[in-house]
């Protein structure tokens, strides 16, 4: 009798593992408007590469590779009203080559990491004066 007790408790145990496994809830992901943007870049900085009309940009991640991928903004003027183009990089990104400028335009630009929540804050802005190519 005794242990037929300790058989019906240890197959009790087990049952009610099992249930609590089988049932339990998951864990409710947060909708993505409940959740931040990833952290925004930082120390954006812009210089001339040298015999081209090229702009190599740097910038800190901060996210941790946390970040779905870049958007580097790219304007002629300081508000981003005009020539306004986007570049869209991978995650884990921390420079990039603009191949398509002119020479003796000014650009600005500001870089923001996204993920499914949307974008961050944007970097600082930076500008810079694009030479000309060398002969």
């Amino acid at each position: 009798k005794r242990a037929w007790k300790l058989i019906r408790r240890s197959w009790n145990i087990i049952v009610s593992v099992l249930m609590a496994t089988a049932f339990a809830v998951p864990a409710l992901a947060l909708p993505a408007s409940a959740r931040a943007a990833p952290p925004g870049p930082t120390g954006l900085q812009a210089s001339a590469v040298s015999g081209s009309a090229s702009v190599h940009l740097t910038w800190a991640s901060n996210s941790g590779g946390a970040e779905s991928g870049f958007h580097i903004t790219r304007a002629s003027d300081s508000a981003f009203q005009q020539d306004q183009v986007q570049f869209a990089i991978g995650p884990g990104a921390t420079d990039y080559y603009d191949l398509t400028t002119a020479a003796g335009t000014t650009y600005y630009y500001d870089v923001t990491s996204w993920d499914g929540t949307g974008d961050s804050a944007p970097s600082n802005t930076v500008n810079i004066t694009v030479g000309a190519p060398a002969a």
